[in-house]
């Protein structure tokens, strides 16, 4: 009689389960705190605010080391009459597919007029868009779109800050 195993998130051997746990159980609970950076910006006021983010590079490492066989694809363009582009990125993970959009902007997150686009522009949005299905989409990192702190679920129960019950401003 042969008895499989296999590793969990926290490297540890143990039989399998009956319930397979979904693309979102695994990536959104895959802790991502030591990788999120901030950019700095200032606003039309000079008031300085930050915007943080995962690494496209990162976000897509992680998701090949848990799903190996999931895929990208990046679809054609959108012009728009106003003269800005679109570009769109699709994942494919367990026969899940999600499609991200995103315009392509400026290091100060203003959309670029086509005329004014460089092919680097349109590979970095590409690549903002890769990270940011796999995020918003799938599961990693997602408490950066829903604006919300990103903790660690390793952190111990008691070691976690409280959420405050007030009401933003």
């Amino acid at each position: 009689m042969q008895i499989h195993m296999i590793s969990n998130l926290e490297g540890r051997w143990e039989m399998p389960n009956k319930k397979v746990k979904s693309v979102w159980e695994v990536l959104s609970k895959h802790p991502v705190t030591e990788k999120i950076e901030k950019k700095w910006y200032k606003d039309k006021s000079g008031k300085p605010y930050s915007l943080s983010y995962l690494s496209w590079a990162w976000a897509w490492g992680e998701v090949k080391k848990f799903y190996p066989e999931a895929t990208y694809t990046i679809h054609e363009d959108i012009i728009y009459p106003n003269n800005t582009v679109e570009v769109r990125v699709s994942v494919t993970i367990e026969g899940q597919e999600h499609m991200m959009w995103l315009p392509v902007m400026d290091f100060k997150n203003n959309p670029v007029p086509y005329e004014k686009i460089t092919a680097r522009d349109v590979t970095d949005t590409h690549r903002r868009a890769l990270a940011a299905c796999a995020a918003f989409t799938f599961g990693l990192a997602w408490q950066l779109w829903a604006r919300e702190e990103v903790e660690d679920p390793m952190r111990p129960e008691e070691s976690k800050p409280a959420r405050s019950m007030k009401k933003p401003e």
